[in-house]
């Protein structure tokens, strides 16, 4: 088993709360992917030799990440995923990827389309699917805010 480090900080909603939820050297099961497409209209035409594809925009950004914990025991992992699981936000917002150098990109209209998570005795397995507009250089310079699975939500903190 080989585990990544992160080479990038994933922060949602970087103008707002600013989560981090995937910061750098984070161990990762697998390098981050990140996949684009858009629509595009085929038309064919009669006695025509080929087909013409019409570029129509409605750019669409997915960005996955597997996120690994290495917890104290089976107990406290499944623990952490739960926690880390209802941690996530649900609502829409833009998403900064930035690496360490300082060049940042963001993706628009962002939101996480799926949580999958599993363990494997000690180590948690947090996969994060992220869906959202057309991605785009950002010359912006942001502080992070909380990271996503250290917030504390222990029911004697939450008072």
């Amino acid at each position: 088993m080989e585990l990544f480090g992160s080479f990038a900080r994933i922060t949602y909603d970087p103008d707002g709360i600013a989560l981090v939820l995937l910061d750098y050297n984070d161990d990762l099961w697998e390098p981050l992917a990140i996949n684009g497409d858009q629509m595009v209209q085929v038309q064919g035409f009669v006695r025509a030799a080929g087909i013409k594809a019409f570029a129509r925009g409605n750019e669409k950004t997915s960005l996955n990440f597997i996120k690994c914990n290495v917890e104290t025991s089976v107990v406290e992992g499944f623990a952490t995923l739960l926690s880390d699981i209802v941690a996530l936000p649900k609502s829409t917002a833009d998403i900064l990827i930035s690496l360490e150098d300082g060049r940042n990109w963001r993706i628009p209209d962002a939101a996480i389309q799926s949580w999958p998570a599993s363990q494997e005795a000690r180590l948690t397995r947090q996969t994060v699917e992220i869906i959202g507009g057309k991605i785009a250089s950002d010359a912006g310079v942001y502080i992070p805010g909380q990271t996503w699975g250290e917030i504390n939500y222990e029911w004697e903190n939450l008072g």
